[in-house]
């Protein structure tokens, strides 16, 4: 969905024209993902304390999350966006380069980054350095995305598109991912399913595509979004934040895992589930309805606590 949202944002609806304006502002943009990224995983709340950070700790701070492999990503696509002059040219380019990434995640994974690279540059490559989300093979996914969405601003036809591209797509993506899995040839030599074959990736996609092409079919019914689903859409850095800082805790709080670890029954895992869904809407709504009545005020409320993280960083 980033890929696709970026191409919604990038792309007028003429293949000819194109919007890149502002591209320093929205790489900026880009550095704030990766700064967050690595702020969540902090393994000091002092930075004096630096002296006293565990082998693991460092290992869990430079490894790769979803907001780091984001921010290069979009990056990425925006030089891609830069560089070509039509949106039928930026599709290519994004897909070729999504089929390289997932063709090329066997061997980067079976590669030793961290004896030629710095382990923070490593860690981008593949999950031995305790990443989650390394660019090999998740950025494929958001190419995917962007590529979809460069389809889509060319139709500009949701029902169509959600039938045609998504729907017939997506099943199409599930079954070669169930037939190459049966299949004995192994051209990028040997592969784990749930890791780096490609019919992992041609399934997960597939699926993501089924589904949205579902959700996008029905909401031709909707003349507007909900406002609570409209606040959680524009303010997802927002709620991805805070619900890691939840749900995993910080450098500076403790999170529900500390408290209770693995011991909770259904039942409560089940309440707790509902009450952070509902405490992460309502933050939503509210923050959004700020930025959107108060622009000035949510901006100093922004300046306000990146100073304090600031403050107590030092």
């Amino acid at each position: 969905m980033a890929g696709f949202a970026f191409v919604s944002a990038t792309y007028r609806r003429d293949d000819q024209a194109q919007i890149v304006g502002w591209p320093l502002r929205r790489f900026g943009r880009f550095a704030v993902f990766l700064l967050i990224g690595y702020v969540l995983y902090s393994p000091v709340a002092k930075l004096n304390h630096i002296s006293l950070v565990t082998a693991d700790k460092w290992q869990a701070f430079l490894g790769v999350d979803a907001l780091q492999c984001l921010a290069v990503t979009l990056a990425l696509l925006q030089l891609f966006a830069l560089s070509v002059r039509t949106r039928m040219q930026f599709l290519i380019l994004t897909l070729i380069t999504c089929v390289t990434v997932v063709a090329l995640t066997p061997a980067v994974w079976r590669a030793n980054w961290e004896a030629v690279l710095p382990a923070a540059l490593a860690a981008y490559m593949t999950p031995q350095g305790g990443s989650l989300f390394p660019v090999f093979p998740w950025s494929a996914y958001s190419l995917l995305g962007a590529a979809l969405g460069a389809i889509y601003v060319g139709t500009n036809h949701v029902g169509g598109f959600s039938m045609r591209v998504l729907g017939a797509g997506g099943v199409t993506m599930v079954t070669a991912s169930l037939v190459g899995s049966l299949l004995p040839w192994q051209p990028l030599g040997s592969t784990d399913f749930w890791s780096t074959s490609p019919n992992q990736f041609l399934l997960r996609g597939g699926l993501v595509c089924v589904g949205i092409g579902l959700v996008a079919h029905v909401s031709r019914r909707l003349s507007r979004l909900p406002d609570a689903l409209n606040a959680l859409a524009r303010q997802s850095l927002l709620v991805y934040a805070v619900h890691l800082c939840v749900v995993y805790g910080s450098a500076w709080n403790r999170g529900l895992r500390s408290w209770y670890g693995q011991t909770l029954a259904f039942g409560p895992a089940v309440a707790w589930v509902i009450l952070l869904w509902a405490s992460v809407i309502s933050l939503a709504y509210g923050w959004h309805s700020c930025k959107l009545r108060n622009p000035k005020t949510a901006q100093w409320n922004t300046q306000a606590a990146a100073l304090g993280l600031v403050g107590r960083l030092l």
